[in-house]
């Protein structure tokens, strides 16, 4: 049997601005995730966003690219009652 085939993906949670004054050193973290996002986009990683119902925008910079997957999630787990799964494994 062969093995099961995995591919990365890049899951960018809770990047909103009402979860912005919970943020630990906001402006670094926004940047290192814009950085890894630039990178995975560049490398055909696929992004996806996943935001929590109620907390508005994605900030700036952070904002999911047109096509891209957004799963929108209305409790701490991001895999009860959403997509998250079947999006993950439509990846490989």
């Amino acid at each position: 049997m062969p093995p099961t085939l995995h591919r990365a993906a890049l899951l960018v949670i809770d990047m909103q601005h009402d979860m912005r004054p919970v943020m630990h050193r906001p402006d670094q973290t926004v940047g290192t995730i814009a950085g890894l996002s630039s990178r995975a986009r560049a490398a055909n990683v696929p992004v996806i966003t996943v935001q929590q119902q109620g907390c508005g925008d994605a900030l700036p910079g952070l904002a999911p690219r047109s096509g891209e997957p957004v799963i929108t999630k209305t409790c701490a787990d991001a895999f009860l009652n959403t997509d998250l799964n079947e999006t993950l494994r439509a990846c490989r």
